[in-house]
């Protein structure tokens, strides 16, 4: 952005200087149509013959004279002159420069071979003759000339010194401006790699279409393709833009929120981009024929496409959407600047460097908000997906959990058996039943008897590494390796004797013990029936104890 300010005050110093020798001359722009017969000679000489006010294109597309004059410049080796304009439309170009002393000195050049006078900026620079004797007219005869924008744009005459070092300068901004668009889409493609969100392709497509769209419109398409006819780098330009158009557009329908944009929009969006597209392929594929009805066409287009957006903003506030400030933010520039190349189009505002570049200068500033725009959407994002998650971890819970004790339900101990199992290691299945539970409840309450569910619940699960669960009423369940390390049963038997109950009351427990192996839901099923019978027995032996399956208590039910 600093570049670009520098740009912007270099050219008004050089105005505000013009009787130095390396100001700028802008000298007044006469055109005649060109017809038969004319000589460079005769033009010279009768100057009145040229009409010097009035917009350049009412005259329509052909061949013309163009006469520069008001000015005296000397042109010498040491500090040579260039003539600079702005590229448009031309099928070839011949140069007459008039010195005072009479002699005319001629240079010329067709549409396919411009590229060696294409200036970064998409103007055209030709070195002047150098001579003693200054210069005081140039003459131009352009043929072919399409006059969309005008047939000769905002030309001048300058030291070819003041040019480079222009260059130089543009170049450093074009390449700022390409390295955030490559920095851009790597840190995209691999948000959308890890998030796969739809708008981050979008902007990737945007951003790469804008950087192809820049190096075309810029001129430095002449330099990397040397051969390229200027006209065709035109055309190219047309459907870039396009293509750019379409990209911001459907990046707009993916950034908001889902349902912020109702399906009409949607389709009336497609609809314009459809219409910028043949637009803008019509020109590439037809221009030169009809080029004016096509260069507005596609101007109507863009304007068409622009319409759509105030529509967007307007359901994006209605839906109270989070990202609108942001989108405002971001995208005012390109709005602002694609409404102005649209008005330059249809012959509302005159041309002039900075609004024939303003596409590039705008999307730098635009790549440059939206960055932030992206990260705090991600951020956005990555916050409701996390709550998400935490919500769907803890209705999970809710889902495996007693609410009562806070233990696991009957559902998820058998899944945590059965997924303890699968490592084939054998199981211990210990059953825990608490004596005469229901004469706590006649006697003390129900409040009194929860309360005692939760106290052993939290014996049972402070006394094994695995989860303990409650398995129904007053009955809970552990789960442990087999073998060293088991739930010692009688361990659990003391704590409960000695635990601290409400109103003082003693409880104890009955325990069934049952090994084996849990590899699936029937093994389980033959666990549990086995360790459940081992819980009679202990109830019938007179409770307060443990008993552990064996061969010898069968597996008839309990």
């Amino acid at each position: 952005m600093v570049l670009w300010l520098a740009l912007l005050a270099a050219p008004a110093a050089a105005r505000a200087a013009p009787n130095h020798s390396d100001a700028v001359v802008h000298p007044q722009v006469c055109l005649l149509k060109a017809e038969p017969g004319m000589t460079p000679a005769a033009l010279w000489q009768t100057p009145d013959r040229f009409d010097c006010s009035g917009p350049q294109t009412r005259k329509g597309p052909g061949d013309f004279w163009v006469l520069l004059r008001g000015f005296s410049i000397r042109n010498s080796a040491v500090e040579p002159m260039q003539l600079r304009w702005g590229s448009t439309w031309q099928q070839r170009v011949q140069i007459y420069t008039v010195r005072a002393d009479g002699s005319v000195a001629t240079t010329g050049f067709r549409s396919d071979t411009t590229s060696p006078y294409i200036e970064l900026g998409a103007f055209i620079s030709v070195p002047l003759p150098t001579a003693d004797s200054p210069i005081v007219g140039i003459l131009v005869h352009i043929g072919g000339a399409a006059n969309q924008r005008g047939v000769m744009l905002t030309p001048s005459i300058e030291q070819v010194s003041r040019g480079a070092g222009r260059t130089l300068a543009l170049a450093a901004a074009y390449s700022a401006f390409g390295g955030l668009g490559i920095a851009l889409i790597v840190y995209n493609l691999m948000l959308w790699s890890a998030l796969r969100l739809r708008f981050l392709i979008d902007y990737c497509a945007m951003v790469g279409t804008t950087l192809f769209y820049g190096v075309s419109s810029s001129g430095a398409l002449a330099w990397l393709l040397p051969w390229i006819d200027n006209n065709d780098r035109l055309r190219l330009n047309y459907l870039l833009l396009a293509l750019v158009g379409i990209c911001a557009m459907t990046f707009v329908r993916h950034f908001f929120e889902p349902n912020v944009l109702p399906p009409r929009l949607h389709r009336l969006i497609k609809a314009s981009c459809a219409l910028v597209f043949a637009t803008g392929l019509g020109f590439t594929l037809f221009a030169p024929h009809a080029i004016a009805p096509l260069d507005r066409a596609f101007a109507f287009a863009i304007v068409a496409m622009l319409c759509t957006l105030p529509v967007v903003i307007y359901y994006a506030w209605r839906a109270r959407s989070r990202y609108l400030a942001l989108f405002l933010l971001a995208w005012s520039a390109p709005i602002l600047f694609a409404a102005l190349r649209t008005a330059h189009g249809l012959g509302f505002i005159a041309h002039s460097f900075w609004l024939d570049n303003s596409t590039v200068g705008a999307m730098m500033i635009e790549a440059l908000i939206s960055s932030l725009v992206v990260a705090h959407r991600i951020d956005t994002l990555t916050k409701e997906r996390d709550r998400a998650r935490q919500s769907a971890i803890e209705a999970s819970a809710l889902a495996d959990t007693d609410p009562l004790t806070g233990l696991l339900n009957r559902r998820a101990f058998l899944r945590e058996a059965v997924r303890a199992g699968s490592n084939g290691r054998g199981q211990r299945l210990v059953l825990i039943d608490i004596d005469h539970f229901k004469r706590i409840n006649d006697r003390f309450g129900h409040d009194a008897g929860d309360e005692v569910l939760r106290r052993v619940a939290t014996i049972l699960d402070d006394s094994a590494e695995l989860p303990a669960a409650r398995l129904g009423g007053e009955e809970f369940g552990l789960l442990s390796p087999s073998g060293p390390g088991a739930v010692d049963p009688e361990a659990l038997l003391t704590r409960a004797r000695n635990a601290t109950m409400p109103n003082n009351a003693r409880v104890t427990l009955s325990i069934g013990i049952a090994e084996g192996c849990i590899a699936n839901e029937a093994d389980w099923q033959r666990l549990y029936r086995r360790a459940d019978i081992a819980l009679y027995r202990s109830k019938q032996s007179g409770r307060d104890r443990c008993c552990m399956w064996t061969e010898m208590l069968g597996d008839e039910a309990a």
